[in-house]
């Protein structure tokens, strides 16, 4: 059976749209879109793999402090290069694991 689009209906669907398209691109490339591993109920650090995804502990390595999201005018504080949401997998100055950051 076929229902009709409902105005409400197309408000939400386009909010979702929105929303996807909101997504930065180097979200997909992180190891909770990559590897569903973590997903796995015993795995010891599926809360690191979750923050990764979400914020990528960009305050961890940020030049900025106080909260906000990245931006083009962040800037590592260890390489002093653009600092984005998930720069520790590029820095070139962190040689440590996603558990040392986290525990930064």
């Amino acid at each position: 059976m076929m229902l009709t689009a409902t105005e409400p209906y197309k408000d939400v669907a386009e909010r979702r749209k929105q929303k996807e398209r909101e997504i930065e691109k180097e979200f997909f490339a992180t190891d909770a879109m990559t590897n569903r591993e973590w997903t796995s109920s015993n795995q010891p650090q599926r809360h690191a793999i979750i923050g990764l995804a979400t914020h990528g502990f960009h305050h961890k390595l940020c030049k900025t402090v106080k909260f906000h999201q990245p931006s083009d005018s962040c800037e590592c504080k260890l390489c002093e290069q653009k600092c984005g949401r998930y720069h520790f997998k590029q820095c070139r100055r962190w040689t440590g694991s996603l558990n040392d950051l986290i525990k930064q």
